[in-house]
């Protein structure tokens, strides 16, 4: 997790800024769901987006959950999740509707 405080956390939609962290990781290999979704739970404007893939030094696909938690103006809170496919989805799912900004 990390709080961009930059021009780019300050100003950037939630659902872009999910998308564009997803397709920055350093050696990401595999496919982004076009489709962002709204984290439930969670009090900020939120988005997440899901891919499947590896990165160049991971051995076997894994889901990859990016969110954003967007404070128009002051801050955006990102959280990269990585999973196996027997994980549960849920799992991430409730670690991400607990994220608060202090």
């Amino acid at each position: 997790m990390v709080a961009d405080r930059s021009p780019a956390g300050r100003e950037t939609p939630a659902a872009d800024y999910a998308r564009d962290t997803l397709t920055a990781l350093p050696g990401f290999e595999g496919s982004v769901d076009p489709d962002p979704r709204r984290v439930r739970g969670s009090p900020y404007p939120s988005s997440q987006v899901e891919g499947r893939g590896r990165l160049t030094r991971s051995k076997g696909e894994q889901l990859i959950t990016v969110a954003a938690f967007h404070r128009a103006g002051r801050v955006t809170y990102a959280v990269v999740a990585f999973r196996q496919r027997q994980t549960p989805a849920v799992t991430v799912q409730r670690m991400l509707a607990t994220v608060r900004g202090g």
